[in-house]
């Protein structure tokens, strides 16, 4: 600014002086140079303009430069990051635990990283919308940031995927052991159910049994037939207990089924997955 404000007034000056010669007298040598004067200021005026653009090219070139260094730096490290995480937890992939408590202590462990993982995701967010406003603003290297940008986004992906499959694994788990859990109580209750019976069954087999005064009798009599309506009565009582029992036992048995149906399909989903 400072050397075109210059040149100004020394070409104004120039032109006043010139005019003022020319008035006076006329020299040819004084035109000759005053010519080659404005000449020389003319081109000190195209090269200072020829540096400002030369300038401007190295100063853009070296920005975007820097610009792609930072963006490289911060994609690396994410890079490393999915990477690294991902060898890791493919080492525990499979672990599933033996009780029910182990599987519930794994996927809430699970939920935590996966909690922890979003964060990276923004990051890798941010990173991609950075690149797109470089290529917006005539970045030259274009190629390359597009290659880190589908570095990333195929890296997220794929560590994406395998949490999504963990965690699918790991809820596939926790439905079998509440499965198996559930049967293993449902059968020791039928035991439980069975021995608390066990005595009623005795029982009621002893007791259909006629006694042998009762067969012996060939005149039917009044007490004769208050001790059959007795026994008939009690046989009633028994006969509605043993169809309760019945019921029981059902109802048992459909439980205890379906919960071994449960398990046997939850454990083919497991071997499979």
């Amino acid at each position: 600014i400072h050397l075109k404000n210059s040149t100004m007034i020394m070409m104004k000056s120039l032109s006043y002086n010139r005019e003022w010669i020319n008035n006076k007298y006329f020299n040819p040598d004084i035109e000759t140079a005053i010519s080659r004067i404005f000449q020389i200021v003319n081109e000190i005026h195209h090269c200072r303009q020829n540096l400002l653009r030369l300038w401007n090219q190295k100063r853009i070139k070296y920005e975007q430069h820097l610009q792609l260094l930072l963006y490289e730096s911060d994609a690396n490290k994410m890079l490393d990051w999915l990477r690294n995480n991902k060898e890791i937890f493919m080492r525990s992939f499979i672990i599933i635990g033996t009780t029910l408590s182990d599987i519930k202590e794994l996927q809430e462990k699970h939920g935590e990283f996966a909690n922890a993982s979003v964060n990276v995701y923004v990051n890798i967010t941010k990173l991609q919308h950075v690149a797109s406003n470089m290529i917006e603003n005539g970045h030259t290297s274009v190629q390359l940031i597009q290659q880190i940008t589908g570095q990333l986004d195929c890296s997220w992906k794929e560590f994406a995927s395998i949490l999504d499959q963990r965690n699918l694994l790991l809820s596939i788990a926790l439905a079998f052991y509440n499965n198996v859990e559930e049967y293993t109580q449902q059968l020791k209750n039928f035991s439980t159910f069975c021995d608390n019976h066990q005595n009623l069954f005795h029982h009621h087999s002893s007791s259909s049994s006629p006694s042998s005064s009762s067969l012996s009798t060939t005149q039917p009599s009044s007490s004769s037939t208050t001790t059959t309506n007795v026994l008939y009565q009690q046989q009633q009582q028994q006969v509605n207990e043993l169809e309760t029992l019945v019921k029981k036992m059902q109802s048992f048995y459909e439980k205890i089924l379906y919960l071994y149906n449960e398990c046997h399909s939850s454990s083919k989903k497991l071997i499979t997955q």
